[in-house]
């Protein structure tokens, strides 16, 4: 089972790194988006991704999305979400006509040993999937 998404503030904190004062580049535009992934039923679970993609599309002259969900990974997972899956293939299929726009996913923070491999959207094809670790292959903060 899925961790239920709540909506708080990691998204802000993520919009501080990329476009605070501090931040990557404060200098452009920032766009926030909430969408709930997963629902207790996999017919729910792309409820509204394909809306969002949509609605981002419209936006003049938006270049960079960034993915940063925070979901989490299910405790007993099937292995062949760890392959290129039917998540993967979803979002590729979202967003395979969208050359001006980069899409860029969260590894993840969790840090977590019993799943260290990449996992469902992770493995999308037309993303850039960012991570860190330090020399000790533990979490980089």
């Amino acid at each position: 089972m899925f961790h239920k998404p709540t909506y708080g503030n990691h998204s802000t904190e993520v919009a501080s790194v990329i476009s605070g004062i501090n931040g990557v580049n404060p200098y452009h535009n920032l766009y926030g988006v909430k969408v709930n992934l997963f629902n207790s039923s996999l017919l729910y679970a792309f409820s509204g991704l394909d809306n969002e993609i949509d609605y981002i599309r419209r936006i003049d002259n938006l270049k960079i999305v960034n993915n940063s969900w925070g979901i989490g990974k299910p405790k007993n997972a099937n292995s062949n979400l760890f392959k290129y899956n039917y998540y993967s293939r979803f979002l590729d299929l979202l967003t395979a006509n969208e050359r001006d726009l980069i899409f860029v996913i969260a590894a993840g923070n969790e840090g977590n040993t019993n799943l260290p491999k990449l996992f469902g959207f992770d493995l999308s094809y037309n993303s850039i999937l960012v991570g860190s670790n330090n020399d000790d292959k533990s979490l980089s903060w």
